[in-house]
Formats: structure tokens, C-alpha cells, sequence
């Protein structure tokens, strides 16, 4: 899910910069579901890292 946010949130970002519109929420949502996007994929799910090794 947090991935999905990830992809609604540069979508959003890039329909509101083309329409001339604020888009400063929509930046701090990308943010923060980029971090827990990360967070999950290479700290709490399996095989986070350890393909690598």
C-alpha cells in the first residue's frame, strides 16, 4: 500500500504542477510515503537486503 501511495502522490504532484496549482501537500504526503516505502522494503519485510549477500 505504501508504494501505491507513492505512485498517487508523484501523479498528483505532476497533474497539479501542470495545472499552475499548489501541490506543497502532496509533496510532504510523497515524503513520507517514500520513507515508509523504504523503511518496510529494507528493515521489516523479508529479503530486505539479503539478496545482495
Amino acid at each position: 500500500m505504501a508504494g501505491l501511495w507513492v505512485i498517487i502522490a508523484l501523479e498528483m504532484i505532476s497533474v497539479k504542477k501542470t495545472k499552475g496549482k499548489p501541490a506543497k501537500s502532496w509533496w510532504i504526503q510523497l515524503i513520507i510515503a517514500l520513507i515508509i516505502t523504504l523503511i518496510l522494503g529494507f528493515g521489516r519485510l523479508p529479503l530486505g537486503l539479503h539478496f545482495m549477500s
